[in-house]
C-alpha cells in the first residue's frame, strides 16, 4: 500500500511539473501607438512581436498591446485593466508613464519592465525594473566628446521632462563649458523662433538638443534657416527615424549618444524586413524585455527574481546582465546622423 501510495505522489509530483511547465505567462504593453511618440510606440510593439515570433517556439508567452498616446492618466487606467485581467507583467515605455504605473504594480506585487533613462522610477521597487543606458552613461560619453572636439562655450535647449533634465543638469555640472543659453520648453511649445535667434546671436562652439519629437525637428529646421551652422550634438531623444524625415535635411551631422545596439544589428534588419521600416528608440529594449520574459517562462522559474539576477543575457545590446538599482549594464555609444541613416562613430 506504501508503495502504491508513493508511486501514485510520484505521479502527481509529475504531472503538476508538467502543467506547471505549460501554464503560459500574460504580458502586457503599455505604449503610445499615437500621439507624437507614435514612432517609438509602435517600434516597442514591433520589437515585441519580432522577439515573441523568434524565440516563443512553444507558445509561453502571451503578449497583449494597448495605446496610451503617451499620456499618465491613460497608463494609469490600462495598468489597473491589466491588473484586473491577471497579468504577470507589465511592459511600459517612457519616463512620466512608467512612474505613473509603478505605485500599482508594486501594489499587485507583479513586474513592471520600465524602457527609461530616468533611475528614480524604480528606487527601492520590489517588483520594477528599467531598462535603457542610464542617464549617467550617456551623460558620461557626451562629456568625453565634448572635451574631445574642443567645444568651450555651448547652447542647451531641452523638452521639459525627467530624461531631459537629468541629462542637462549632468551635462552642466560635469562637462566644464561655458554654457551660453540655457532654455527650456514644455512638450507642447513649438515656437523656436526666438530661441533660435538667441543662439545665432550667442555664437556657441556647438548646440546640446535635448527636445523630443516633435519638438527636435520643429527647431532644428529653424536653427538651420537662420544659416546656424555649427555642431549640433543630443542624446537618445533623436533616435526617430520619422523625425529625422521631418527635419528635412536639418538633422544632417547632429552627433548624439545613445545605447550600445551593435550587437542588435541582425535583430534590427529581421525587424526591417518584417515591418519594412528602421525601428525608432526604444525598440531594442522591448526586444530583450521580451526575450527575458519568454526565457523565464522556458526556465520556469519566477520573472521578477530571473531579471534581477539576470547574468550574461544575450540581446541587442550585446551580452549583460542586471546592475545595482534595478537596471542592467547597457553601455553608451557615438551615433552620427548622415542623412536619413544613423551611423556608429568608432
Amino acid at each position: 500500500m506504501k508503495v502504491i501510495v508513493s508511486h501514485l505522489i510520484f505521479a502527481a509530483s509529475i504531472l503538476s511539473q508538467s502543467l506547471l511547465a505549460e501554464q503560459r505567462l500574460r504580458v502586457g504593453v503599455i505604449t503610445p501607438l499615437s500621439g507624437t511618440l507614435v514612432a517609438s510606440g509602435e517600434a516597442v510593439r514591433n520589437a515585441v512581436i519580432l522577439a515573441d515570433s523568434l524565440y516563443d517556439d512553444t507558445d509561453l508567452v502571451t503578449f497583449s498591446f494597448e495605446d496610451n498616446g503617451f499620456q499618465p492618466k491613460n497608463s494609469v487606467t490600462i495598468a489597473r485593466k491589466f491588473i484586473s485581467q491577471g497579468v504577470d507583467a507589465v511592459i511600459i515605455f517612457g519616463t512620466p508613464t512608467s512612474m505613473a504605473v509603478v505605485p500599482l504594480t508594486e501594489q499587485a506585487e507583479i513586474t513592471l519592465a520600465a524602457i527609461t533613462i530616468v533611475d528614480k522610477v524604480v528606487k527601492d521597487a520590489k517588483y520594477a525594473v528599467r531598462h535603457f543606458v542610464s542617464w549617467q552613461e550617456e551623460n558620461r560619453r557626451i562629456v568625453e566628446e565634448v572635451r574631445r572636439r574642443g567645444y568651450k562655450r555651448v547652447a542647451i535647449i531641452a523638452t521639459l521632462n525627467d530624461a531631459s533634465l537629468a541629462l542637462r543638469d549632468g551635462f552642466i555640472s560635469g562637462a566644464a563649458v561655458e554654457v551660453v543659453v540655457n532654455q527650456e520648453f514644455s512638450p507642447d511649445n513649438m515656437d523656436f523662433q526666438a530661441v533660435a535667434a538667441k543662439i545665432k546671436s550667442a555664437k556657441p562652439d556647438a548646440v546640446y538638443m535635448l527636445l523630443f519629437a516633435p519638438q527636435g525637428s520643429a527647431f532644428m529646421k529653424v536653427l538651420r534657416a537662420l544659416d546656424f551652422r555649427g555642431p549640433v550634438f543630443a542624446a537618445h531623444n533623436v533616435e526617430d527615424p520619422s523625425e529625422i524625415s521631418a527635419a528635412q535635411g536639418a538633422f544632417d551631422g547632429i552627433w548624439f549618444v545613445t545605447g550600445d545596439d551593435r550587437s542588435g544589428e541582425p535583430h534590427r534588419k529581421a525587424y526591417q524586413e518584417k515591418f519594412g521600416a528602421y525601428p525608432a528608440m526604444g525598440w531594442g529594449n522591448a526586444f530583450d524585455y521580451a526575450k527575458m520574459i519568454i526565457e523565464a517562462a522556458e526556465k520556469n522559474v519566477p520573472l521578477i527574481d530571473y531579471i534581477k539576477r539576470l547574468k550574461d543575457f544575450e540581446g541587442v545590446f550585446g551580452r549583460y546582465g542586471a546592475a545595482e538599482g534595478n537596471s542592467f549594464t547597457i553601455k553608451a555609444v557615438t551615433k552620427l546622423i548622415d542623412g536619413v541613416e544613423m551611423k556608429v562613430e568608432e
